[in-house]
């Protein structure tokens, strides 16, 4: 898959971060915690053969969901980046979409914080 986990999540944040302003604002430790989040989701989603992603941020709580719909999944062993993305994640889940794909669903906590 061409497009990386980073590049979507890049733009959701800050059109995200413009609806928040000018009460919140990023955390740098944060966006830089998500970016090595995105490095494990490119990873899951080529051992899976992804096929898209989609990025949600949550307005209410900010918590940030990152979608990847796969054909398939299957763990290994707890080596596997699905494992990696499932210890960093406050849940995870999975459903199947009308195409019968796998749409695995990570939540985040989000990047923002209030200004005092």
């Amino acid at each position: 898959m061409a497009i990386k986990c980073w590049d979507i999540l890049n733009e959701v944040l800050t059109e995200a971060t413009s609806q928040f302003a000018p009460t919140m604002t990023p955390n740098y430790d944060r966006v830089q915690k998500v970016k090595i989040f995105c490095n494990h989701v490119d990873t899951f989603a080529a051992e899976m053969d992804a096929t898209e992603y989609h990025v949600n941020v949550n307005e209410e709580n900010t918590d940030i969901t990152v979608e990847v719909t796969c054909p398939l999944v299957y763990v290994e062993d707890r080596g596997d980046a699905f494992y990696k993305l499932a210890r960093v994640s406050e849940r995870f889940g999975f459903k199947e979409n009308k195409d019968g794909d796998i749409v695995v669903s990570f939540v985040i906590p989000g990047v923002w914080e209030g200004l005092s």
